[in-house]
């Protein structure tokens, strides 16, 4: 979480944005941007993508996973229940096997599946990791794993 304060600071220092204009051109709550801030509440995916869109960086950049601050984004995005059935095959297990492995219940893995609910900060890293991939990815953001 800490990664990802550091990471919105530089990039709006980068950009010579104060938070205010962030929220007012990206369209992310002002007060979201401060229970970030100050609260260390951890970002929503959807939250974590209108940034990463805005500025033209890639996702896992905001989540500490790399440096590179520059993206070719897909020209078709992927929905992520799709991504994440494509991942779940390529990797040749069921989305139990998967749940076992990663020590989820299987409601929250068909929440994913079905209705296209996003991961939750900490669980986005945890398939990040275990599939091997990006976030960016593994969102359907970009065609690179």
């Amino acid at each position: 979480m800490s990664d990802f304060v550091e990471r919105l600071q530089e990039i709006l220092a980068d950009h010579n944005l104060t938070y205010q204009e962030l929220a007012k051109q990206s369209g992310v709550p002002r007060q979201v941007l401060y229970g970030w801030i100050k609260y260390k509440i951890p970002p929503k995916p959807k939250s974590i993508i209108r940034l990463a869109q805005f500025f033209q960086c890639p996702v896992d950049f905001f989540i500490g996973r790399t440096e590179e601050t520059k993206i070719k984004f897909s020209d078709n995005p992927i929905p992520f229940c799709d991504r994440l059935r494509q991942l779940i095959a390529e990797k040749k297990i069921t989305p139990y096997r998967a749940c076992m492995q990663l020590h989820i219940e299987t409601d929250i893995m068909s929440v994913w599946l079905n209705k296209g609910t996003l991961p939750n900060f900490e669980n986005l890293l945890m398939l990040t990791d275990y599939f091997g991939c990006s976030a960016d990815y593994l969102l359907g953001l970009s065609d690179f794993k």
